[in-house]
């Protein structure tokens, strides 16, 4: 997404990979790009002169790099004009235009072409489906860089998915990065006939790391034109997936214009970070449509606008939301809903006095990338300090691998609902506002709540009363998950390193309920703040002095037993 690899960056890795194997040019080695791979090895590089191919290729399961003359000297015209055009296929129903599904993974790397012309294959599974117009990588990995994925059109009387790129059951990682994925479609006769007009991501085994790309004008839709299916750009349906620095734009579907995240059958798990999401269009979420899931989905550092639907312009059924711009508002630790100022509308940069400059998640893995230029700022097209700025040219597009903290619901699992957590003993790390003083004070350990958007939950440091947090103070927490006495904590060794103070004076949020509410699921309000309208005494003493108190209140309908401890009294 940002600018390109510039010329010296793009001849180091060149001299690198021809170090590993030979060089076959084509045509001059061989005149078509499968022959190329057919007479390679692993380690070997095919090297494409500029020119128009109407070929269906193939990996077969080699680690080899295919790519044009970009890979040599750095000249973006080479991606624009070594073209391989997937419509003159052998078979009328292996339309793909790149093929990996004989194990391959990142070592088998596209590089630099224009990829067009592909009407998909049926489903090798047997279910009667056609997908991946493009790019097809089932039960194998790869590494897509560089590349231009556009004008590629899957047609079926049935469900079809993947107009740009399908990955199916991935048994290998596999990376999409820095590519235009546009203009692809997803046409079917069916309603909900399935979707992802730019990328369709379905049960990968493996992560799958979609980073700095644009992905822009795809469409999902039936054959009379009306929009149908879900993921106009993207979508994601029981995998792992990283979606990190893209902008994603002009995309339409019926579910999701942007973005839909399904959980069936289950497994999903999304990581959102500096993704700008604007004009996309459906007829519900416009810029993300999701479902519940087993693993929230969580959104960081983004910015949703523009986006437009019947219901639900921005989001239909939001995730953890942090630290975004959207449109309309969302609660959230944060999050704010101001006009992001663009200072364009094709790249959509920000203008210096963007209220998203310097308004991301303030952990430094966030940060934006340092210019080595002008040491202690950011370089461009980041702005203002180095604290991450919103958006999709905002953080580290290169940082692939850090792994935010989870939401507390997600650390706190309890799937069973035995009471007892699923991760305990686990170390985990999570962030939260400190809602309550120290209770552990007067026995010299450490011992408050912190919650987020999904939860609460107990944070306990033994024999260390040195830390002092206040009610409203954002904190990053890591430590074991545990239990006693049936309350699920987080157990912290070394509270100076282990307890980290974000950002003070953040609102504490409460849940209001009827006691009847909190009876049925009580559980599930553990550790978070609740409000109960209407709350009278009913019975007991109070206020009471140095002493801990018990009370039994009432709102009227159900009568509470409510036990006050001496610390807050």
């Amino acid at each position: 997404m940002k600018n390109l690899i510039h010329f010296f960056a793009v001849l180091f890795l060149s001299t690198n990979l021809f170090a590993q194997g030979e060089v076959i040019n084509v045509p001059a080695d061989q005149p078509t790009i499968q022959e190329a791979i057919n007479a390679s090895v692993d380690g070997d590089t095919v090297l494409v002169a500029d020119g128009l191919y109407y070929e269906n290729i193939n990996y077969r399961g080699k680690a080899i790099t295919v790519a044009s003359w970009f890979l040599i000297d750095g000249d973006e015209t080479h991606i624009d004009s070594t073209i391989i055009n997937g419509s003159q296929p052998t078979h009328p129903h292996s339309g793909v235009v790149v093929e990996f599904n004989s194990g391959e993974d990142t070592t088998s790397v596209l590089y630099g072409f224009t990829i067009t012309g592909g009407t998909g294959q049926l489903d090798p599974y047997g279910y009667g489906t056609r997908g991946a117009g493009g790019i097809a990588i089932n039960s194998s990995g790869a590494k897509i860089q560089y590349n231009k994925i556009t004008g590629n059109v899957v047609t079926h009387n049935a469900s079809a998915e993947g107009g740009g790129i399908i990955i199916n059951a991935n048994s290998n990682d596999v990376l999409i990065l820095d590519n235009y994925i546009t203009n692809n479609e997803v046409l079917t006769s069916v309603s909900n006939g399935e979707g992802g007009g730019g990328i369709f991501i379905y049960s990968s085994n493996n992560s799958a790391t979609i980073a700095n790309n644009v992905i822009a004008n795809n469409i999902v839709s039936r054959t009379d034109g009306s929009p149908t299916g879900g993921g106009g750009g993207i979508l994601l349906k029981s995998s792992k997936v990283l979606l990190k620095n893209n902008l994603i734009k002009n995309n339409k579907a019926f579910y999701g214009g942007g973005l839909e995240f399904d959980d069936f059958p289950g497994s999903t798990e999304l990581l959102f970070i500096n993704n700008t999401v604007v004009n996309n269009e459906a007829v519900m979420g416009g810029g993300y449509c999701g479902v519940d899931a087993e693993k929230l989905p969580q959104i960081y550092n983004s910015i949703f606008w523009g986006n437009t639907a019947s219901t639900s312009p921005q989001f239909y059924y939001a995730p953890v939301i942090r630290y975004s711009n959207v449109q309309g508002g969302r609660d959230g630790t944060g999050n704010i809903d101001q006009d992001p100022m663009f200072a364009d509308t094709v790249n959509f940069n920000l203008d210096p006095l963007s209220p998203c400059v310097d308004a991301g998640f303030p952990l430094t893995m966030y940060y934006d990338v340092e210019d080595p230029n002008n040491l202690g700022s950011p370089l461009f097209p980041a702005l203002g300090n180095m604290r991450n700025d919103m958006g999709c040219h905002g953080g580290n597009p290169n940082m692939l691998n850090a792994t935010p903290p989870e939401a507390i619901v997600d650390v706190r699992i309890d799937s069973d609902t035995s009471g007892v957590p699923d991760r305990k003993d686990e170390v985990v790390t999570t962030t939260g506002v400190v809602t309550s003083i120290n209770f552990q004070k007067n026995s010299g350990d450490l011992g408050f709540y912190i919650q987020d958007e999904t939860a609460g939950i107990f944070v306990f440091a033994d024999n260390d009363d040195s830390t002092n947090f206040v009610i409203g103070d954002w904190v990053e927490v890591h430590g074991a998950i545990d239990q006693y006495n049936g309350l699920t904590e987080i157990i912290v060794d070394n509270t100076e390193k282990n307890i980290v103070l974000l950002e003070h004076n953040h609102t504490v949020i409460s849940t209001t309920l009827f006691i009847d509410e909190l009876m049925k699921n009580p559980e599930k309000y553990e550790g978070t703040v609740v409000r109960i309208n209407a709350l009278k005494k009913s019975s007991g003493d109070w206020p009471t002095t140095n002493n801990s108190t018990n009370l039994e209140v009432t709102d009227g309908y159900k009568t509470l037993s409510l036990r006050l401890d001496d610390n807050v009294l």
